[in-house]
């Protein structure tokens, strides 16, 4: 199961999953997690997928180049 950092407050990290937000203990996730960190569990332990959060974070940062273009391109001419 995939589970997106959604955000941290405090010391717990609101996870995004399949079913809704489930709040985890920041103490119990891997070091260097942050908001947009993928996570996964397997035997009760957790850990980051690197590959998949920055597969992610590319394809994101392409969809807002491509709105940005967007935007740029109905704007009006300043004189």
């Amino acid at each position: 199961m995939l589970w997106i950092v959604e955000r941290i407050e405090g010391q717990i990290a609101l996870c995004e999953t399949e079913d809704g937000l489930l709040e985890l203990p920041l103490g119990q996730l891997p070091a260097g997690t942050v908001p947009g960190s993928c996570l996964r569990v397997q035997d009760g332990v957790y850990f980051l997928d690197e590959e998949e959060t920055n597969r992610r974070r590319k394809r994101n940062h392409a969809a807002a180049q491509a709105l940005f273009r967007r935007r740029r391109a109905n704007e009006p001419e300043q004189e």
